[in-house]
């Protein structure tokens, strides 16, 4: 009924994804940096996941509404945290598939936001489940 793929922001992934996205453009060395100084910053203070998803019945990709069917978690430390945003990103474009290459034609791009921040070498498990089904999805902290 449903597909469900996440990458995890992190820092070196961050830094990584900008540089690749600077090659694609052929963006100036200095520009670069920047974008990846800002992303940084973007992230010291939150953990976010890159989340995608396809749903068979898209009356089930409803993840950014307040009445989804749906319960994100992300658990740390053996502590449970709620998003603090769902923001629906869009439908998979070339774009998103060159750095998230599980977004196929079909799937739906969300930004999932927690307050939490992963410590280092602490696991952590982004939670997805509702009465269709759940995952798991195991991450270990830097």
């Amino acid at each position: 009924r449903l597909f469900v793929a996440a990458t995890w922001q992190s820092l070196r992934f961050v830094e990584a994804r900008v540089r690749r996205q600077g090659e694609f453009q052929s963006l100036p060395e200095g520009e670069v940096n920047q974008r990846v100084v800002t992303e940084r910053e973007k992230f010291k203070s939150q953990t976010e996941f890159f989340f995608g998803i396809h749903a068979n019945d898209p009356k089930f990709d409803d993840f950014d509404r307040p009445t989804s069917i749906w319960r994100l978690a992300l658990v740390v430390g053996g502590r449970e945290y709620a998003p603090r945003e769902v923001k629906r990103i869009g439908r998979a474009s070339m774009d998103m598939r060159a750095t998230y290459p599980y977004m196929d034609v079909f799937w739906v791009a969300y930004a999932v936001r927690f307050d939490a921040v992963l410590p280092p070498g602490q696991p952590a498990v982004l939670k997805v489940a509702s009465t269709l089904g759940q995952a798991q999805l195991s991450y270990q902290a830097e």
